[in-house]
């Protein structure tokens, strides 16, 4: 190991220079260049994406911090106090993005951390035994943000671990066989279960330690000297992935159980490559391996997110990449921290990624009634993939090639509809969800009447009440009173309707985008004086007779041309001929029209709220409609009205009611009550 310190020495005065050259798609900066700094650097991103880096100031043996949590690099010295961090350090962050630091204390041979838990930097010495210990520290932090450090005792050549589970810390000697614990790297899983791999150099052996049954288990996985680090990582299904450098060939080299059982490959085996490994997987299992290309002095990078192993050569200035750390963020984007060895210098590499996500879907309306629409996509940078989803996780989605227009086909259900999609590039960098809202609205509006279908003893107006919910709003009402189906060339409701007489109101709504609602039927039974004779119940009879007895709504009622024969029934409606044109009524030419019938009742004093609900039905011949059209050459059927005269005002007006039909020489009104108390009818315009 003190050949290993030396090596570092001569590296560190190797000076090289020209223009620096990084990959495409990736952004550096020079954290600090103070002093001689760099080495042994470890790297964490938080829930933010920003970055926190431990290092070495070789110079003056110092722990030193950098983040970038400020928008700007910042950095610290951490400890100062003695030689401290020269045989390695670890940082990892907790839940709420705290950080924490192991490293060696060199001149006393302790093991020591740093946290800044309560806001201040606090150090404590974890294992200060009279042995050497401390080591080549690897830290992790579980769920319940309790502190798990692996790391060497190198009086004993054993591999050691402190943890403070318990509330306090305890230490525990692992594997004290023959020569053991180098470069201990740590990991956690979904259970809080720890692994650990390791090398020992008699024999010359990459080891694995577990405590998945509860107790801990040591695996000696392959016969290899893994001088100059190994590295390791559990990924989300707890299966473990080791980078390592092979000494003896000078490669880098993969150890992974994910089969189940340990498998080894080679991953680089030109020149001499592989030293300084760190690895990380991303959240499908991804594998990342950054490491140290000592024949070109080069930064490399492999990873198997195509699905084979792809080596790319991140930097290539001057002698860099010794003492790299990789970490992913939230985003997929690759952060490493490394050391230039040329200059002294921490420096920082990252993926950049796609920026400025930017999706809209394609209608200029609020609500659509078409669930198949397009959308407009677009991102700043290099996006080469992207993925669409009505979900804001991407459940169930899959990452296509890029477009910058797409159409997508919206879930079924009326509802206000959200899009999402996102962006990455060949790094498999991803952008944050960009989305666009749109409401989509495929069921007409329903239609309620008020009153509610049946029967009522008055004519009522009934009031049509069309309900989108949260569509894109009512439009227009169709209805019709007659029983036929209703069509938009029907009737359009604009107020109250009139329901005069036993009828099927029919009726549906359209809305703002067409959407058609359903056909309701209402039947209204309205106990108005229908006059029937008994063996024609619903036949509808003029209000003219001799002495006939008719039935309405089971009231008995008695025509005649004299009422005073039946001035001694409780209820008398009497229709009698007029035996002369009225002669106050001078619209029309008195001998125009020669029937004229006269209404006289006590029902009145009976019906309730004095109200009638009869319906008037006065003949006129088609000799009488010539005369009066004679007289006034205007006048056209449909103009006739059923006119009473109004004492009061001492004129003729209309009668206030709907009209049922004209033409076939009939006039039929229904009326609520008998205006002005009057007994004097006629037809005219």
């Amino acid at each position: 190991m003190r050949k290993k310190l030396l090596a570092l020495i001569i590296a560190f005065v190797v000076l090289f220079f020209g223009p620096a050259t990084y990959a495409a798609d990736w952004s550096s900066s020079i954290i600090d260049t103070t002093n001689n700094v760099g080495a042994n650097a470890s790297l964490a991103v938080d829930t933010n994406g920003k970055s926190h880096i431990a290092y070495e100031d070789y110079t003056n043996n110092d722990v030193m911090y950098a983040t970038n949590v400020s928008g700007a690099w910042v950095t610290a010295n951490i400890d100062s106090t003695d030689n401290v961090g020269f045989w390695g350090l670890s940082l990892a962050l907790d839940s709420d993005d705290k950080v924490h630091i192991a490293y060696q204390d060199e001149t006393n041979g302790n093991l020591k951390y740093a946290t800044n838990l309560t806001g201040s930097w606090v150090i404590s010495t974890i294992d200060n035994s009279t042995d050497d210990v401390g080591l080549t520290p690897s830290i992790i932090i579980d769920s319940n943000d309790k502190v798990h450090i692996a790391y060497m005792d190198e009086t004993n050549i054993a591999l050691k671990y402190a943890t403070d589970l318990t509330g306090s810390w305890i230490t525990t000697t692992l594997d004290s066989g023959t020569w053991s614990g180098f470069s201990p790297s740590i990991g956690i899983d979904a259970n809080n279960k720890l692994h650990i791999g390791y090398y020992s150099l008699f024999p010359a052996t990459l080891k694995y330690i577990t405590n998945t049954t509860g107790s801990w288990k040591i695996t000696n996985l392959e016969d290899v000297n893994c001088d100059y680090g190994v590295s390791l990582v559990v990924d989300n299904n707890n299966f473990v992935h080791i980078s390592y450098y092979d000494a003896t060939n000078d490669d880098l080299r993969y150890a992974t159980n994910i089969s189940g059982s340990w498998v080894y490959a080679e991953i680089d085996a030109t020149g001499d490559v592989g030293e300084h490994s760190s690895i990380t997987a991303d959240k499908n299992n991804n594998i990342y391996i950054s490491y140290y290309d000592n024949t070109n002095k080069d930064l490399k990078l492999a990873t198997n997110i195509s699905g084979s192993w792809v080596i790319t050569t991140l930097s290539a200035t001057d002698s860099v990449g010794w003492y790299s750390s990789i970490k992913l963020d939230d985003n997929h984007r690759t952060h490493i921290a490394f050391n230039d060895t040329t200059n002294g210098e921490l420096k920082y590499i990252y993926t950049v990624g796609p920026t400025t996500p930017v999706l809209n879907i394609d209608s200029e309306d609020q609500y659509i009634n078409d669930p198949e629409i397009s959308v407009e996509l677009s991102a700043s940078g290099n996006p080469l993939q992207m993925m669409i989803s009505e979900n804001s996780d991407f459940t169930g989605a899959a990452w296509e090639t890029y477009e910058t227009t797409k159409d997508f086909s919206l879930s079924s259900g009326d509802s206000e509809k959200t899009v999402y999609a996102k962006f990455r590039d060949q790094w498999y960098a991803e952008t944050d969800a960009t989305s666009d809202n749109i409401y989509l609205d495929t069921t007409g509006p329903t239609v309620t009447a008020s009153p509610a279908a049946g029967s009522y003893d008055n004519v009522e107006k009934v009031i049509l009440t069309a309900d989108d919910g949260s569509g894109s709003g009512l439009s227009t009402i169709y209805y019709t009173t007659n029983g036929s189906l209703p069509r938009t060339t029907s009737s359009i409701y604009t107020e109250p309707i009139a329901v005069t007489y036993n009828s099927d109101l029919k009726y549906f709504a359209v809305d703002d985008l067409g959407n058609t609602g359903a056909t309701v039927t209402a039947s209204y039974e309205i106990a108005k004086a229908k006059f029937v004779t008994k063996n024609a119940v619903n036949a509808e009879v003029l209000m003219a007779g001799k002495n006939i007895k008719y039935y309405a709504n089971n009231i008995e009622f008695y025509f005649s041309d004299y009422a005073d024969k039946f001035a001694q029934k409780k209820y008398y409606l009497e229709i009698k001929k007029f035996s002369k044109y009225p002669s106050n009524y001078k619209k029309v030419k008195k001998s125009a029209l020669t029937y004229q019938w006269r209404l006289k009742t006590n029902m009145n004093k009976y019906s309730r709220q004095h109200d009638l609900n009869l319906n008037f039905i006065f003949r006129y011949t088609t000799n009488q409609y010539n005369k009066l059209k004679k007289h006034n050459s205007n006048v056209v059927e449909s103009d006739l009205k059923l006119m009473a005269y109004n004492k009061t005002a001492k004129k003729w007006e209309a009668v206030d009611g709907q009209t049922i039909s004209t033409g076939n020489n009939m006039i039929s009104v229904a009326v609520d009550s008998l205006p002005y108390k009057t007994n004097n009818f006629a037809i005219g315009i």
